[in-house]
């Protein structure tokens, strides 16, 4: 697991959390206790000479301090305070989010069950109040079982577009077997779940000749859930994209879900408009389609979001940490819990 955890400067002014790279990685294992050892070596010698004694000993008594401690009381997985995961389910979306009391909001379930039931099982989910697929993709809804597998789910929602006909199969079929209805929320419709609260943002209906309709109809939503706003944009492409930035919905989000697992099919206002601060990828390793683009890595960027990835860092959790947004990242997908 890597976690990424706040430098002094964000510890001692909450605020500089949206300032991009306020926060820190610091590896874990044998590379960072050697790099531990490093630092502490450097005081020493520094502290040899007179002249750069004070300043070092106020400059490593800072690293001790900032360093060691958050370091050792890292938590496990899952870490306390998380927001969302968006689980690794390979290429594909799987994202949880915490609605207290152990109750979650699953949205996609990716292309296969086990990544996302493995994912479920190591947050501690039993009760799931709400699953959501933005659309009906099969990296989106082939794992929908996985969902299900040994847990309670309240209700199913899916977005306006009843193909591919395949994905509804899958998600009607999973839904019957628990005695649950499948509803097409329209925009406007909100939920509130204990702390979460959800807001369908979009699309005005079904996209029709576009040039991905199954796509351009996913579902937006924004999660509200301990002060913090994200953004949740399933596979939305650029036309999805625009047409919301014109319907002058509110889009400002701490952290944006990027559409489409990073495509170079975007909207340059529409990621502009956020404003977010951390913008999470859910996309499988090596995948075939060149995603996340370089253009789109390279947009963000430029906006001032610290992106982070599923296929480089496996599971994502958003944090909250004495009012810090804070990112944990655990490398090997979890093992089931018993």
């Amino acid at each position: 697991m890597a976690a990424f955890w706040p430098g002094p400067l964000t510890l001692l002014l909450p605020r500089t959390a949206s300032v991009p790279d306020a926060v820190l990685p610091w590896p874990t294992g044998m590379r960072g206790a050697l790099l531990l050892a490093v630092v502490i070596g450097v005081g020493v010698v520094l502290f040899r000479w007179r002249p750069t004694r004070f300043v070092a000993g106020a400059a490593l008594a800072g690293s001790l301090l900032v360093v060691v401690p958050i370091r050792v009381l890292a938590p496990g997985w899952p870490p306390v305070g998380w927001l969302l995961v968006a689980c690794d389910v390979g290429q594909g979306d799987g994202l949880v989010l915490n609605a207290g009391g152990g109750d979650v909001v699953v949205i996609d379930a990716g292309p296969q069950p086990a990544p996302i039931d493995g994912c479920l099982r190591a947050l501690r989910v039993h009760r799931v109040r709400l699953f959501l697929a933005t659309h009906l993709d099969a990296d989106h809804v082939d794992g929908v079982t996985g969902v299900f597998d040994r847990r309670r789910v309240d209700a199913v929602v899916t977005g306006p577009l009843r193909s591919p006909a395949t994905g509804w199969a899958a998600v009607a079929g999973a839904a019957a077997g628990h005695g649950l209805l499948i509803t097409q929320p329209p925009a406007g419709q909100s939920w509130q779940f204990g702390g979460l609260r959800l807001d369908v943002l979009g699309p005005a209906a079904a996209a029709h000749g576009t040039g991905s309709d199954s796509n351009n109809s996913s579902l937006i939503v924004r999660a509200t859930v301990g002060g913090t706003r994200i953004l949740l944009t399933g596979d939305a492409g650029p036309e999805e994209q625009q047409a919301l930035v014109r319907s002058g919905a509110d889009l400002r989000a701490d952290v944006l879900k990027v559409p489409h697992h990073g495509s170079a099919h975007f909207d340059p206002t529409f990621l502009a408009a956020t404003g977010a601060r951390e913008a999470v990828i859910s996309v499988g390793a090596k995948n075939d389609y060149g995603q996340p683009a370089p253009p789109l890595l390279a947009d963000l960027h430029d906006l001032g979001m610290r992106v982070d990835r599923t296929d480089l860092e496996g599971s994502i959790a958003i944090c909250i940490r004495d009012t810090v947004l804070t990112v944990v990242s655990h490398k090997s997908r979890a093992p089931p819990v018993p």
